[in-house]
């Protein structure tokens, strides 16, 4: 197997993956040409911090859910994936509230 046959997404010649600045170039151009507009920067990061927001939802917000997507993100604390989701305390114990029966 050549080293090019593992990835996915090669270059144009078919010799190396695409990297992630041309990622983020291409994902920039359909953005401006199907006229989206977004909070914040376009980029591939976008759909990562997305997939975590949405398992969150899908979950209802369960711990589990969060411990999962620090092993998922391979972040070191919940915290860190807390904060990386822009989960605030006061969010948090609201979520949590509202769950109380």
């Amino acid at each position: 197997m050549t080293e090019s046959s593992q990835y996915i997404f090669l270059n144009k010649y078919g010799t190396k993956p695409i990297d992630q600045s041309y990622v983020n170039v291409k994902l920039k151009e359909i953005f401006k040409k199907y006229d989206i507009t977004i909070e914040g920067n376009i980029s591939s990061h976008l759909f990562r911090k997305t997939l975590g927001n949405r398992v969150l939802k899908l979950n209802n917000y369960s711990s589990k859910s969060i411990v999962l997507l620090m092993e998922l993100f391979s972040h070191s604390s919940v915290s860190t994936t807390k904060h990386y989701l822009g989960l605030r305390e006061s969010e948090i114990m609201d979520i949590y509230d509202s769950l109380r029966l």
